[in-house]
């Protein structure tokens, strides 16, 4: 993703990080929660619509299947088990 990419470029990560599912399911949540809960709260000019929360998880899920075909060291990673 393009945030991926602007924390390499800012040397923010190294170039060993990868992108696990878990990354994915916390953005999700974080989007949802920040987005269609507490803004719409703060902002009378938003609205709660679940409709983005699917769009962000359309967003991860094909994230993580373009991460798989890929296969590239900076996409996604399935987590190891113990």
């Amino acid at each position: 993703p393009l945030s991926i990419w602007l924390a390499h470029k800012l040397d923010l990560i190294d170039n060993s990080f990868t992108l696990s599912i878990w990354h994915l399911v916390l953005a999700v949540l974080l989007f949802s929660v920040i987005f269609e809960g507490f803004v719409p709260m703060l902002d009378s000019s938003s609205t709660r619509d679940p409709g983005d929360i699917i769009a962000y998880l359309d967003g991860a899920i094909l994230v993580y299947i373009v991460g798989v075909w890929k296969g590239k060291k900076h996409a996604v990673e399935e987590p190891k088990s113990s």
